[in-house]
Protein backbone atom coordinates (compact mmCIF):
# COMPACT_ATOMS: atom_id res chain seq x y z
CA UNK A 1 0.00 0.00 0.00
CA UNK A 2 1.56 3.22 -1.22
CA UNK A 3 1.95 6.26 1.12
CA UNK A 4 -0.14 8.15 -1.27
CA UNK A 5 -3.25 5.78 -0.49
CA UNK A 6 -2.79 5.87 3.27
CA UNK A 7 -2.31 9.72 3.37
CA UNK A 8 -5.80 9.79 1.65
CA UNK A 9 -7.68 7.39 4.03
CA UNK A 10 -6.24 9.57 6.62
CA UNK A 11 -7.49 12.67 5.36
CA UNK A 12 -11.25 10.73 4.79
CA UNK A 13 -11.30 9.89 8.34
CA UNK A 14 -10.31 13.65 9.14
CA UNK A 15 -12.83 14.50 6.74
CA UNK A 16 -15.81 12.86 7.80
CA UNK A 17 -14.82 14.08 11.50
CA UNK A 18 -14.51 17.80 10.74
CA UNK A 19 -17.87 17.21 8.38
CA UNK A 20 -19.78 16.23 11.43
CA UNK A 21 -18.32 18.75 13.91
CA UNK A 22 -18.69 21.76 12.05
CA UNK A 23 -20.51 21.13 8.78
CA UNK A 24 -18.00 21.73 6.19
CA UNK A 25 -17.70 20.24 2.74
CA UNK A 26 -17.03 16.34 2.35
CA UNK A 27 -14.16 16.72 0.05
CA UNK A 28 -10.55 16.96 0.56
CA UNK A 29 -8.08 18.70 -1.62
CA UNK A 30 -4.26 17.47 -1.35
CA UNK A 31 -0.98 18.43 -3.23
CA UNK A 32 0.54 16.56 -5.77
CA UNK A 33 3.98 17.09 -6.99
CA UNK A 34 3.97 16.03 -11.42
CA UNK A 35 6.61 14.04 -12.39
CA UNK A 36 9.79 16.37 -13.66
CA UNK A 37 13.04 15.90 -14.91
CA UNK A 38 11.65 14.09 -18.12
CA UNK A 39 14.71 13.20 -20.44
CA UNK A 40 14.76 11.14 -23.62
CA UNK A 41 17.70 9.64 -24.57
CA UNK A 42 17.85 8.56 -28.56
CA UNK A 43 20.00 6.07 -29.77
CA UNK A 44 20.17 8.27 -33.18
CA UNK A 45 18.70 11.60 -34.08
CA UNK A 46 18.87 10.50 -38.01
CA UNK A 47 18.14 7.78 -39.59
CA UNK A 48 17.50 5.83 -43.12
CA UNK A 49 13.90 5.32 -43.41
CA UNK A 50 12.58 1.82 -42.04
CA UNK A 51 15.52 1.80 -40.04
CA UNK A 52 14.87 1.15 -35.97
CA UNK A 53 15.68 3.45 -33.34
CA UNK A 54 16.03 2.28 -29.31
CA UNK A 55 14.71 5.61 -26.87
CA UNK A 56 15.16 5.51 -23.26
CA UNK A 57 12.66 7.70 -21.26
CA UNK A 58 13.48 8.89 -17.60
CA UNK A 59 11.82 11.27 -15.34
CA UNK A 60 11.58 11.72 -11.45
CA UNK A 61 8.94 11.86 -9.02
CA UNK A 62 9.41 13.88 -5.37
CA UNK A 63 6.50 12.04 -4.30
CA UNK A 64 7.60 8.43 -4.67
CA UNK A 65 4.99 7.64 -6.76
CA UNK A 66 5.29 5.07 -9.64
CA UNK A 67 5.36 6.24 -12.95
CA UNK A 68 3.85 4.99 -16.52
CA UNK A 69 5.37 5.79 -19.76
CA UNK A 70 3.06 6.14 -22.78
CA UNK A 71 4.90 6.58 -26.47
CA UNK A 72 3.53 8.26 -29.53
CA UNK A 73 4.59 9.37 -32.79
CA UNK A 74 4.02 11.65 -35.84
CA UNK A 75 4.99 8.70 -38.12
CA UNK A 76 6.39 5.46 -38.27
CA UNK A 77 5.17 2.75 -35.38
CA UNK A 78 5.79 1.35 -31.89
CA UNK A 79 5.17 -2.18 -30.73
CA UNK A 80 1.82 -2.83 -29.24
CA UNK A 81 1.87 -2.64 -25.90
CA UNK A 82 5.29 -0.17 -25.94
CA UNK A 83 4.65 1.86 -21.80
CA UNK A 84 8.29 0.90 -21.28
CA UNK A 85 11.01 3.70 -19.98
CA UNK A 86 12.64 1.71 -22.98
CA UNK A 87 11.32 1.30 -26.44
CA UNK A 88 11.73 0.70 -30.11
CA UNK A 89 10.29 3.26 -32.95
CA UNK A 90 10.76 1.76 -36.30
CA UNK A 91 11.11 4.48 -38.69
CA UNK A 92 8.50 5.04 -41.99
CA UNK A 93 9.91 4.45 -45.43
CA UNK A 94 9.79 8.09 -46.56
CA UNK A 95 12.29 10.68 -45.60
CA UNK A 96 10.77 13.68 -43.61
CA UNK A 97 11.06 14.76 -39.69
CA UNK A 98 8.74 12.79 -37.12
CA UNK A 99 8.41 14.30 -33.26
CA UNK A 100 7.94 11.54 -30.67
CA UNK A 101 6.25 12.07 -27.68
CA UNK A 102 6.95 10.54 -24.36
CA UNK A 103 4.20 10.73 -21.73
CA UNK A 104 4.56 10.25 -18.48
CA UNK A 105 1.86 9.97 -15.59
CA UNK A 106 1.67 8.96 -11.64
CA UNK A 107 -1.88 8.73 -12.33
CA UNK A 108 -2.95 11.73 -11.40
CA UNK A 109 -0.82 14.40 -13.47
CA UNK A 110 0.59 14.17 -16.88
CA UNK A 111 3.65 15.86 -18.35
CA UNK A 112 5.47 15.46 -21.73
CA UNK A 113 8.53 15.81 -23.75
CA UNK A 114 9.23 15.31 -27.60
CA UNK A 115 12.24 14.62 -29.44
CA UNK A 116 12.49 15.47 -33.20
CA UNK A 117 14.55 11.92 -35.39
CA UNK A 118 14.86 13.06 -39.11
CA UNK A 119 14.78 10.10 -41.85
CA UNK A 120 17.07 10.52 -44.27
CA UNK A 121 17.58 9.37 -47.64
CA UNK A 122 20.06 6.83 -47.85
CA UNK A 123 23.04 7.16 -50.02
CA UNK A 124 24.46 4.27 -52.06
CA UNK A 125 27.67 2.80 -50.85
CA UNK A 126 29.64 2.87 -53.62
CA UNK A 127 29.76 5.49 -56.53
CA UNK A 128 30.44 4.58 -59.76
CA UNK A 129 29.56 6.81 -62.36
CA UNK A 130 29.30 10.53 -61.89
CA UNK A 131 26.13 11.64 -60.26
CA UNK A 132 24.45 15.08 -58.15
CA UNK A 133 23.61 14.81 -55.07
CA UNK A 134 20.44 17.34 -55.80
CA UNK A 135 18.65 20.03 -52.69
CA UNK A 136 15.52 18.13 -52.80
CA UNK A 137 14.62 19.56 -49.17
CA UNK A 138 15.48 16.81 -47.33
CA UNK A 139 18.79 15.43 -45.62
CA UNK A 140 20.93 12.00 -46.89
CA UNK A 141 22.77 9.51 -44.55
CA UNK A 142 25.87 6.74 -45.51
CA UNK A 143 25.54 3.63 -44.74
CA UNK A 144 26.75 2.95 -40.91
CA UNK A 145 29.37 -0.51 -42.22
CA UNK A 146 31.88 1.39 -44.08
CA UNK A 147 32.66 4.74 -46.30
CA UNK A 148 30.79 6.03 -49.25
CA UNK A 149 33.65 5.19 -51.92
CA UNK A 150 33.92 7.12 -55.14
CA UNK A 151 35.69 5.12 -57.93
CA UNK A 152 38.85 6.88 -59.49
CA UNK A 153 37.52 9.12 -62.75
CA UNK A 154 34.04 9.52 -61.30
CA UNK A 155 32.79 13.14 -59.95
CA UNK A 156 30.47 13.18 -57.12
CA UNK A 157 28.61 16.77 -57.38
CA UNK A 158 26.69 18.01 -53.80
CA UNK A 159 24.58 20.98 -54.48
CA UNK A 160 24.40 23.75 -51.95
CA UNK A 161 21.90 23.17 -49.14
CA UNK A 162 22.27 19.30 -49.02
CA UNK A 163 23.58 18.02 -45.38
CA UNK A 164 24.93 14.48 -45.80
CA UNK A 165 25.01 12.61 -42.13
CA UNK A 166 27.57 10.28 -41.34
CA UNK A 167 26.17 7.21 -39.95
CA UNK A 168 28.33 5.82 -36.74
CA UNK A 169 32.38 5.68 -36.44
CA UNK A 170 32.58 3.73 -39.62
CA UNK A 171 30.47 6.53 -41.89
CA UNK A 172 32.41 8.98 -44.19
CA UNK A 173 33.34 9.26 -47.43
CA UNK A 174 36.33 7.96 -49.53
CA UNK A 175 37.21 9.10 -52.98
CA UNK A 176 39.34 8.14 -55.49
CA UNK A 177 37.20 10.57 -57.76
CA UNK A 178 36.59 14.29 -57.45
CA UNK A 179 34.15 15.52 -55.18
CA UNK A 180 32.91 19.01 -55.38
CA UNK A 181 30.85 20.42 -52.64
CA UNK A 182 30.43 24.06 -53.97
CA UNK A 183 28.17 25.83 -50.93
CA UNK A 184 27.17 29.47 -50.46
CA UNK A 185 26.99 31.62 -47.91
CA UNK A 186 23.33 31.67 -47.88
CA UNK A 187 23.02 27.86 -48.69
CA UNK A 188 25.78 26.02 -46.83
CA UNK A 189 26.17 22.14 -47.19
CA UNK A 190 26.96 20.12 -44.20
CA UNK A 191 28.97 17.29 -43.60
CA UNK A 192 28.39 15.83 -40.29
CA UNK A 193 28.06 13.41 -37.93
CA UNK A 194 24.91 12.03 -36.83
CA UNK A 195 24.62 12.89 -32.86
CA UNK A 196 22.28 14.69 -31.24
CA UNK A 197 24.59 16.89 -29.17
CA UNK A 198 28.30 17.72 -29.83
CA UNK A 199 30.03 14.49 -29.77
CA UNK A 200 33.33 13.97 -32.00
CA UNK A 201 34.69 10.84 -33.28
CA UNK A 202 31.24 9.94 -34.87
CA UNK A 203 32.65 8.65 -38.11
CA UNK A 204 36.17 8.18 -40.20
CA UNK A 205 35.92 11.77 -42.15
CA UNK A 206 36.47 12.51 -45.82
CA UNK A 207 39.77 10.67 -47.73
CA UNK A 208 40.89 11.96 -50.84
CA UNK A 209 42.93 8.97 -51.78
CA UNK A 210 45.73 8.82 -54.80
CA UNK A 211 46.98 11.27 -57.58
CA UNK A 212 42.86 10.60 -58.85
CA UNK A 213 41.49 11.93 -55.71
CA UNK A 214 40.47 15.48 -55.62
CA UNK A 215 38.85 17.69 -53.27
CA UNK A 216 36.67 21.05 -53.79
CA UNK A 217 34.91 22.47 -50.93
CA UNK A 218 33.06 25.75 -50.85
CA UNK A 219 31.09 27.06 -47.96
CA UNK A 220 30.70 23.62 -46.15
CA UNK A 221 30.27 22.84 -42.32
CA UNK A 222 32.32 20.13 -41.56
CA UNK A 223 31.91 18.53 -37.88
CA UNK A 224 32.35 15.75 -35.41
CA UNK A 225 34.40 13.03 -37.03
CA UNK A 226 37.43 11.35 -36.20
CA UNK A 227 39.00 13.43 -38.80
CA UNK A 228 37.57 16.37 -40.78
CA UNK A 229 39.13 16.21 -44.24
CA UNK A 230 42.32 14.34 -45.47
CA UNK A 231 44.27 14.38 -48.74
CA UNK A 232 47.13 11.67 -49.15
CA UNK A 233 48.91 9.68 -51.75
CA UNK A 234 49.39 12.48 -54.46
CA UNK A 235 45.81 13.77 -54.18
CA UNK A 236 44.95 17.27 -54.38
CA UNK A 237 42.49 19.27 -51.92
CA UNK A 238 40.96 22.92 -52.47
CA UNK A 239 39.16 24.20 -49.77
CA UNK A 240 38.10 27.65 -49.24
CA UNK A 241 35.29 29.37 -46.94
CA UNK A 242 34.25 26.76 -44.92
CA UNK A 243 33.96 25.80 -41.60
CA UNK A 244 36.46 22.76 -39.90
CA UNK A 245 35.70 21.83 -36.32
CA UNK A 246 34.80 19.89 -33.02
CA UNK A 247 36.72 16.20 -34.66
CA UNK A 248 38.41 14.28 -32.11
CA UNK A 249 42.17 14.36 -34.03
CA UNK A 250 43.17 16.50 -37.22
CA UNK A 251 40.99 18.71 -38.75
CA UNK A 252 42.67 18.78 -41.75
CA UNK A 253 45.65 16.47 -43.28
CA UNK A 254 47.69 16.73 -46.28
CA UNK A 255 49.55 13.52 -46.35
CA UNK A 256 52.44 11.91 -48.17
CA UNK A 257 52.66 14.00 -51.90
CA UNK A 258 49.30 15.18 -51.81
CA UNK A 259 48.94 18.71 -52.19
CA UNK A 260 46.50 21.43 -50.57
CA UNK A 261 45.14 25.25 -50.76
CA UNK A 262 43.65 26.15 -47.61
CA UNK A 263 42.05 29.63 -48.18
CA UNK A 264 39.10 31.62 -45.30
CA UNK A 265 38.59 28.70 -43.02
CA UNK A 266 38.02 28.18 -39.47
CA UNK A 267 39.72 24.92 -38.15
CA UNK A 268 38.25 25.07 -34.56
CA UNK A 269 37.90 22.93 -31.50
CA UNK A 270 39.65 19.65 -32.96
CA UNK A 271 42.44 17.64 -31.76
CA UNK A 272 44.77 19.04 -33.55
CA UNK A 273 44.54 22.03 -36.81
CA UNK A 274 46.50 20.79 -39.33
CA UNK A 275 48.75 18.26 -40.28
CA UNK A 276 51.26 18.54 -43.35
CA UNK A 277 53.51 15.66 -43.61
CA UNK A 278 55.70 15.13 -46.51
CA UNK A 279 53.39 17.03 -48.58
CA UNK A 280 52.58 20.93 -50.14
CA UNK A 281 50.52 23.00 -48.60
CA UNK A 282 49.52 26.61 -49.27
CA UNK A 283 47.21 28.14 -45.91
CA UNK A 284 46.22 31.77 -46.54
CA UNK A 285 43.59 33.61 -44.58
CA UNK A 286 42.84 30.95 -41.98
CA UNK A 287 41.94 30.99 -38.37
CA UNK A 288 43.41 28.06 -36.69
CA UNK A 289 41.92 28.21 -33.01
CA UNK A 290 40.91 26.37 -29.03
CA UNK A 291 42.77 22.80 -30.81
CA UNK A 292 42.93 20.81 -27.97
CA UNK A 293 46.71 19.97 -29.00
CA UNK A 294 48.79 22.07 -30.99
CA UNK A 295 47.38 24.16 -34.37
CA UNK A 296 49.99 23.46 -36.97
CA UNK A 297 52.18 20.43 -37.50
CA UNK A 298 55.01 20.27 -40.04
CA UNK A 299 57.03 17.32 -40.96
CA UNK A 300 59.12 16.59 -43.72
CA UNK A 301 61.89 13.86 -44.78
CA UNK A 302 63.22 15.63 -47.45
CA UNK A 303 63.61 19.37 -48.29
CA UNK A 304 61.92 20.04 -51.46
CA UNK A 305 59.08 19.63 -49.86
CA UNK A 306 57.15 23.83 -49.87
CA UNK A 307 54.51 24.64 -47.37
CA UNK A 308 53.84 28.46 -46.73
CA UNK A 309 51.19 30.53 -44.36
CA UNK A 310 50.24 33.70 -44.69
CA UNK A 311 47.61 36.07 -43.03
CA UNK A 312 46.24 33.26 -40.59
CA UNK A 313 45.32 33.92 -36.99
CA UNK A 314 46.94 30.76 -34.77
CA UNK A 315 46.03 31.40 -31.49
CA UNK A 316 44.14 29.88 -28.45
CA UNK A 317 45.96 26.07 -28.91
CA UNK A 318 45.96 24.27 -25.71
CA UNK A 319 49.96 23.40 -26.62
CA UNK A 320 51.98 24.84 -29.68
CA UNK A 321 50.97 27.34 -31.81
CA UNK A 322 53.25 25.68 -35.06
CA UNK A 323 55.09 21.97 -34.47
CA UNK A 324 57.51 21.36 -37.26
CA UNK A 325 60.02 18.60 -37.23
CA UNK A 326 62.43 17.18 -39.23
CA UNK A 327 63.38 18.49 -42.02
CA UNK A 328 60.46 20.68 -43.18
CA UNK A 329 60.66 24.29 -43.29
CA UNK A 330 57.48 26.26 -43.86
CA UNK A 331 57.13 30.04 -44.52
CA UNK A 332 55.05 31.75 -41.86
CA UNK A 333 54.63 35.43 -42.43
CA UNK A 334 52.00 38.45 -41.47
CA UNK A 335 50.26 35.99 -39.20
CA UNK A 336 48.92 36.56 -35.84
CA UNK A 337 50.02 33.90 -32.89
CA UNK A 338 49.40 34.13 -29.55
CA UNK A 339 47.98 32.67 -26.62
CA UNK A 340 49.32 29.19 -27.58
CA UNK A 341 50.73 28.10 -24.08
CA UNK A 342 47.82 27.23 -22.03
CA UNK A 343 49.18 23.76 -21.16
CA UNK A 344 52.11 25.69 -19.56
CA UNK A 345 55.99 24.12 -19.72
CA UNK A 346 57.24 23.10 -22.24
CA UNK A 347 54.68 24.68 -24.89
CA UNK A 348 55.30 27.78 -27.49
CA UNK A 349 54.43 29.93 -30.02
CA UNK A 350 56.85 28.12 -32.49
CA UNK A 351 58.35 24.72 -31.44
CA UNK A 352 61.08 22.73 -33.78
CA UNK A 353 61.15 19.09 -32.97
CA UNK A 354 64.08 17.33 -33.92
CA UNK A 355 64.15 19.56 -36.46
CA UNK A 356 67.21 19.13 -38.96
CA UNK A 357 66.90 21.72 -41.92
CA UNK A 358 69.47 23.32 -43.68
CA UNK A 359 67.87 26.69 -43.83
CA UNK A 360 66.51 29.04 -41.09
CA UNK A 361 62.41 28.58 -40.52
CA UNK A 362 61.42 32.22 -41.74
CA UNK A 363 59.07 33.47 -39.64
CA UNK A 364 59.33 37.45 -40.03
CA UNK A 365 56.61 39.68 -40.01
CA UNK A 366 54.33 38.16 -37.56
CA UNK A 367 52.52 39.31 -34.27
CA UNK A 368 53.26 37.77 -31.32
CA UNK A 369 50.53 38.92 -28.77
CA UNK A 370 50.28 41.19 -26.10
CA UNK A 371 53.51 41.74 -23.83
CA UNK A 372 55.80 40.27 -27.09
CA UNK A 373 57.07 43.13 -27.81
CA UNK A 374 60.79 42.88 -27.54
CA UNK A 375 63.39 40.62 -29.39
CA UNK A 376 63.87 38.73 -25.89
CA UNK A 377 60.30 38.43 -25.51
CA UNK A 378 59.60 36.54 -28.54
CA UNK A 379 62.73 34.36 -28.65
CA UNK A 380 61.42 33.02 -25.09
CA UNK A 381 58.25 31.90 -27.18
CA UNK A 382 60.14 29.99 -29.31
CA UNK A 383 61.75 26.49 -28.93
CA UNK A 384 64.86 25.88 -31.65
CA UNK A 385 68.73 25.48 -32.11
CA UNK A 386 68.99 27.69 -29.33
CA UNK A 387 67.26 25.87 -26.71
CA UNK A 388 68.52 22.60 -27.85
CA UNK A 389 71.59 22.52 -29.41
CA UNK A 390 72.28 18.72 -29.36
CA UNK A 391 68.59 17.71 -31.05
CA UNK A 392 67.66 21.09 -32.96
CA UNK A 393 69.77 22.08 -35.68
CA UNK A 394 67.49 24.71 -37.24
CA UNK A 395 67.25 28.50 -36.30
CA UNK A 396 63.79 30.28 -36.35
CA UNK A 397 64.11 33.89 -38.06
CA UNK A 398 61.57 35.98 -36.68
CA UNK A 399 63.08 39.31 -36.84
CA UNK A 400 61.48 42.04 -38.32
CA UNK A 401 58.05 41.27 -36.38
CA UNK A 402 55.05 43.07 -36.42
CA UNK A 403 53.85 45.24 -33.26
CA UNK A 404 50.01 45.22 -33.81
CA UNK A 405 47.76 42.33 -35.22
CA UNK A 406 47.76 42.91 -38.89
CA UNK A 407 44.13 43.59 -39.08
CA UNK A 408 43.87 44.88 -42.85
CA UNK A 409 45.26 41.16 -44.01
CA UNK A 410 42.85 38.95 -41.94
CA UNK A 411 39.70 40.57 -40.34
CA UNK A 412 40.25 37.97 -36.93
CA UNK A 413 44.00 39.08 -36.72
CA UNK A 414 42.95 41.72 -33.59
CA UNK A 415 42.64 38.53 -31.85
CA UNK A 416 38.87 38.25 -31.44
CA UNK A 417 37.23 35.18 -29.05
CA UNK A 418 34.25 34.68 -29.75
CA UNK A 419 32.85 31.43 -31.85
CA UNK A 420 31.37 32.58 -35.59
CA UNK A 421 28.54 30.10 -35.91
CA UNK A 422 26.19 28.61 -33.61
CA UNK A 423 26.75 25.38 -31.80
Amino acid sequence: MSHKFLYILALCALSTLLSGLFGCEDTVKYLNEAPSELKIIAEKCFVAGSATVRLVGAATDADGDSLTFRWTASSGSFPAGAANDTVYWKAPSAAGTATITMSVTDEIDTRSLQQTITVCELLPGQVIMSRTIANTGHIYITRSDAPMRVAGGVTLTIEPGVTIVMDRTLGGIESYGRIVAVGTPSQKIFLRGNTCSSETALWKGIYLIDATGEGIFRNCEITAGMDGVTARDGATLDIKDCQIYNHYDFGVNVLYGAAATIRNCSIWDNGDGIYVDDASAEIRRCSIRYSDGDGILFAASQDAVQASIESCVVANNYKNGFVIADRASPAIHYCSIFANSEAGEGTYAVRLSANASPTPIRAENNYWGLGNDTQEEIAAIIYDAVDNPGAIFAYVSFVPWLVEAPAARHPEAAGATGRSWAR
